[in-house]
């Protein structure tokens, strides 16, 4: 079964695994259970669903992730953060991957890492990515062995330590973005599920980050109906 829109890297794979069986079966995994990686990585993605299995793929190897919706968010994020890796979708509203990418190497940061994620797989898509600024390209929908290859590439290998630690880690680094919050409090509502917490409360953020901008600016349009419709 293929999926549409289809792309070229995801029909390639598909004709080889009917015409080379052999070869498909023989094909080297990587797991979450033979890897483990170091790192902080920012996904810029503007699908909920994509941002999901990205995440979820990468702690299960240990990395520490922040997401932004689009290139503007992306932006500002690399520069309040230091981040080991990019991985930047290229369609997506405000600011797209390339025009993030560009204005990113001007402001200086020439060494990060930005790889693209995205459904154009052509190789003169490739090429507009690396002429960006782009260092690497990986197709979607995301195959978790190309994608740990990807991440292995680009990251060091660290630790194995337990998932505990690793969202222990994630609060850390978002501690100044959570004043006010009692976490402890907040995890004890969730049965103690401190991955799952986590979780809940970096969606809700993402999604409502702009939320107290956007209630200040209906009120003072007087356009009360707006302010209720948010809350």
């Amino acid at each position: 079964m293929l999926i549409k829109p289809i792309n070229a890297s995801v029909l390639f794979d598909a004709i080889l695994r009917l015409l080379t069986p052999e070869k498909a079966a023989a094909k080297p995994l990587i797991t979450a259970d033979s890897l483990w990686l170091s790192g902080r990585v920012l996904l810029v993605e503007d699908n909920p669903i994509n941002q999901a299995v990205a995440l979820e793929l990468m702690h299960t190897v240990g990395l520490v992730a922040d997401t932004a919706d689009n290139g503007a968010e992306a932006l500002e994020a690399v520069q309040q953060h230091d981040y080991d890796l990019v991985l930047m979708d290229l369609q997506m509203p405000v600011m797209d991957g390339l025009q993030a990418t560009a204005m990113i190497r001007q402001k200086g940061l020439v060494d990060l890492p930005i790889v693209a994620m995205t459904a154009h797989a052509m190789e003169g898509d490739k090429q507009r990515c690396l002429a960006s600024g782009m260092n690497d390209h990986i197709p979607k929908p995301i195959d978790p062995d190309q994608f740990f290859q990807l991440l292995r590439q680009w990251l060091p290998e660290g630790e194995p330590v337990a998932r505990d630690k690793v969202v222990e880690q994630q609060l850390h680094n978002n501690l100044n973005e959570l004043e006010g919050i009692d976490i402890e409090w907040g995890i004890t509502r969730v049965g103690g599920n401190r991955g799952l917490y986590f979780k809940l409360l970096s969606d809700f953020y993402w999604h409502h980050k702009a939320s107290l901008a956007e209630a200040e600016a209906a009120i003072a349009q007087g356009d009360y109906d707006s302010v209720i419709a948010k809350r």
